[in-house]
């Protein structure tokens, strides 16, 4: 005779259920590796389907920051960094600056256009690139007072610089 797993009342040593209080005694192996196997096979495919879906949303495109590390006349040296996944091609840039004589008035900028030489810029690679002005007509950096260029503002406006981006490649 055997004891019952539950109420420790004795039973018949073949019994699959025990009479008094209705406990299952003789779990089948082959169930329990069942219900295992299902799942570990849950987990898996959500695993699968995570990683996949963070690859499908995460973003592909460069992302470019620069840094202006030196200015003189129409002439502008520059530090671009590229933080995406994707190479870029840099060809252009907009730079907005407070105009000479004004660096007070938040209100008024001015907007000058920088051609590049055509840059490659590979993901998590930086380059130095120098340019100078395309718009002859616009107000140079350098036409700014040394007053106006050791601003700080001036310098935190001058470093907010937006890349035009010929293709990512």
């Amino acid at each position: 005779m055997a004891t019952c797993k539950a109420c420790h009342e004795e039973i018949r040593d073949d019994a699959t259920v025990c009479k008094h209080c209705g406990h299952k005694e003789k779990v089948d192996a082959n169930s329990v590796g069942i219900y295992i196997g299902v799942i570990l096979s849950v987990i898996s495919l959500a695993t699968i389907a995570f990683s996949t879906a963070v690859k499908l949303f995460e973003s592909k495109n460069a992302d470019i920051v620069g840094q202006v590390l030196s200015f003189e006349n129409d002439k502008l040296d520059l530090s671009l960094s590229n933080r995406g996944k994707s190479s870029a091609v840099i060809w252009d840039l907009t730079i907005t600056y407070p105009e000479a004589g004004r660096c007070n008035q938040k209100d008024y900028e001015v907007t000058t256009r920088m051609e590049l030489k055509k840059s490659v810029i590979e993901p998590n690679k930086t380059i130095i690139v120098p340019s100078k002005t395309k718009d002859e007509s616009s107000l140079h950096i350098a036409d700014m007072s040394p007053e106006t260029r050791a601003d700080e503002e001036f310098k935190d406006l001058l470093k907010s610089i937006s890349f035009y981006t010929a293709k990512v490649i």
